[in-house]
C-alpha cells in the first residue's frame, strides 16, 4: 500500500505537500512566510540562516512578540491533532538580518482544483 493510500484509507482524506509557496526568505521587516489556510494539516519551518529568525500569527512579529527560532536548524512543527485552529492561521516571519533563508514545507488536504 502507498502512503498516499494509507493516508487516505486511516483518515479519509487525500494530501499533497508545498515547498516555501510563498518565498522562503524573511529579513529586517515583517514578511508572510504562509497564508491562512484551512487546508492545511502539518507545517515545518525551519531557519537556514545565520540569523535569529522570529515567527508570529500576525504581522506585529518581533524579539517581543514571536516564536524564536535559532540560527542554523532552529525550527517549528505544527500538526492538526496538536495544535488544532492554530495550524490554520498566517505566519508571519523577522529575522536579525536581511535575507534570512527559511524552509517552509506545509501538508495539505487535496482538494480536486489542487
Amino acid at each position: 500500500m502507498s502512503l498516499a493510500s494509507f493516508i487516505k484509507k486511516r483518515y479519509g482524506v487525500n494530501t499533497h505537500s508545498r515547498t516555501n509557496r510563498m518565498g522562503g526568505v524573511c529579513g529586517l521587516a515583517a514578511a508572510q512566510l504562509c497564508p491562512n489556510d484551512p487546508n492545511r494539516l502539518a507545517l515545518l519551518i525551519v531557519n537556514l540562516s545565520v540569523n535569529i529568525v522570529y515567527l508570529s500569527f500576525d504581522n506585529l512579529v518581533g524579539p517581543a512578540h514571536g516564536i524564536y527560532l535559532g540560527a542554523n536548524g532552529g525550527y517549528l512543527a505544527l500538526n492538526w491533532q496538536d495544535d488544532l485552529e492554530t495550524l490554520s492561521r498566517e505566519v508571519w516571519g523577522i529575522a536579525t538580518g536581511a535575507g534570512s533563508a527559511v524552509y517552509v514545507l506545509e501538508t495539505l488536504e487535496s482538494n480536486p482544483t489542487d
